[in-house]
């Protein structure tokens, strides 16, 4: 009897100790996680992830003290930047996906601003050149070359005789491409759009505002606005339940804007060419991009606007790479993504594939080509197929054509698979990506004498203020 008294003496004396460890190790957890959380050079300051700027911490104001604004936003600011938090949000995605997978994740909504009638009257001036010449409006036809420059369609990718000089280590070093808000419906993921007023009318100034610069050279403008995948692929109700804000509106408010401010800007519509395609596969599934098949009807009716006769998509050599995974997988996270993956389409051109642009890690340009097949590399990387992705300045030259003519096209990476259908008809094709240059786009427009700008971008990639901030400056 005294022995089974002591045993069960000493098991709960055990049971006691190990409760108190357990305690006790879970506390000081908790002390040591309330440190390293308050350390500023541990806490990051952008989500990778969720391609935003986290929050900051909050000035000190009495007024903000007093009213309990000021704690709050400390309590914001340590939620949003504790140290380790993307890999917290990866682990519990990936414990979902232990319970099977869910071709249904909705945890977003658009919730934009109320989108204003157009068109509307600028709040404040944009900068002008004085004594400038409207240019006409009406789009250029194209003009016969000198002599007999154009060639057959190929039916084999081209082939230049300057060599490749990117290997594929070099793929790797590239940032993932950037994605907003996703909400996953039936095993694709759809951008959660939210129109932003404000960065809308940025954009638009900036238009106009280059424009203004150049209209005594007679340059032609072009505005391509390119709708988000939702858009063009959801039902009505979805997008309702997802508060998503209306996208043939906002294109309209973006177009009825810019030509307030500068008339001859000639605006390209391009949802409803998408809306008729949409059972055609214009859209990826795991990445917020369009397929270059999209970005070819986009260049359809680019052609209608500027006086060309676009080539036949049968008249280019294609290549396939059977397994794509696109930015809401590696980037956003939404891994149940990878039971339904992309395959991409690279078309090449007809006249060229040799492309020179800006490296920034090596502070040179560098030579390649325009549309490479990169199935052999991880299928993250898939979309960094078309003119190396994202570089403030690049160039292609056309050997086969003297009619006069050349574009700057100004982009974000939605422009990728669309510029290499460009240059079939023009001498040159300069790129700018707006978020890496940081030289005056008007520097590139005068020193390569171009005759067109074309304006591509889509919707969701022009939402963020500071970025469109970042173009205004660029485009003044």
């Amino acid at each position: 009897m005294n022995m089974n008294l002591e045993r069960k003496m000493k098991n709960e004396e055990s049971k006691r100790f190990s409760e108190l460890l357990l305690v006790s190790s879970f506390a000081i957890l908790m002390v040591v996680g309330l440190i390293l959380g308050f350390i500023i050079a541990l806490r990051p300051q952008k989500s990778e992830m969720e391609k935003r700027e986290l929050t900051k911490f909050p000035s000190f104001s009495a007024a903000e003290f007093a009213d309990g604004e000021y704690t709050s936003g400390i309590g914001t600011w340590y939620a949003d930047t504790y140290p380790g938090r993307e890999m917290f949000i990866q682990a519990a995605q990936g414990l979902k996906l232990l319970y099977g997978i869910q071709r249904d994740a909705v945890q977003n909504v658009g919730n934009g601003d109320d989108i204003p009638d157009i068109p509307v009257i600028p709040t404040e001036p944009v900068p002008s050149s004085s004594e400038t010449k409207t240019p006409s409006s009406e789009a250029p036809t194209e003009t016969e070359p000198e002599t007999s420059t154009e060639t057959e369609p190929s039916t084999e990718p081209p082939q230049t005789t300057e060599p490749e000089t990117i290997d594929g280590n070099e793929i790797a070093k590239m940032n993932p491409q950037e994605a907003g808000d996703v909400n996953v419906k039936d095993l694709a993921g759809y951008c959660v759009y939210g129109f932003n007023l404000s960065a809308a009318d940025r954009y638009c100034e900036a238009v106009a505002s280059l424009q203004s610069l150049l209209a005594d050279r007679n340059v032609q403008f072009y505005e391509i606005m390119v709708p988000n995948n939702s858009a063009i692929l959801l039902d009505d109700a979805t997008k309702q339940a997802w508060s998503l804000s209306d996208e043939r509106k906002v294109i309209q408010y973006y177009y009825g804007k810019t030509r307030s401010l500068a008339p001859a800007v000639h605006t390209v519509d391009v949802f409803d060419t998408l809306l008729a395609h949409k059972n055609e596969y214009v859209y990826f599934r795991t990445d917020h991009h369009w397929t270059q098949l999209g970005a070819y009807y986009a260049y359809q009716e680019f052609c209608k606007a500027a006086g060309f006769t676009a080539n036949p998509i049968s008249a280019y050599a294609s290549d396939v790479s059977p397994t794509f995974l696109g930015s809401y997988v590696n980037t956003n996270g939404y891994k149940q993504l990878e039971a339904n993956p992309d395959s991409i389409t690279y078309y090449y051109p007809l006249s060229t594939n040799d492309i020179r642009f800006w490296d920034e890690e090596q502070n040179t340009f560098r030579n390649g080509k325009a549309i490479r097949n990169l199935k052999d590399y991880h299928p993250r990387y898939g979309y960094m197929g078309y003119i190396y992705g994202d570089h403030a300045i690049s160039y292609m030259n056309n050997p086969t054509l003297k009619n006069g003519r050349r574009c700057l096209v100004v982009k974000e990476s939605f422009g990728n698979c669309f510029v290499p259908f460009l240059i079939d008809h023009y001498e040159e094709v300069v790129i700018v990506d707006y978020r890496y240059t940081s030289d005056r786009i008007v520097k590139a427009a005068l020193e390569e004498n171009v005759t067109d700008v074309v304006f591509l971008s889509n919707l969701e990639a022009v939402s963020d203020n500071s970025v469109m901030n970042v173009l205004y400056d660029r485009c003044r």
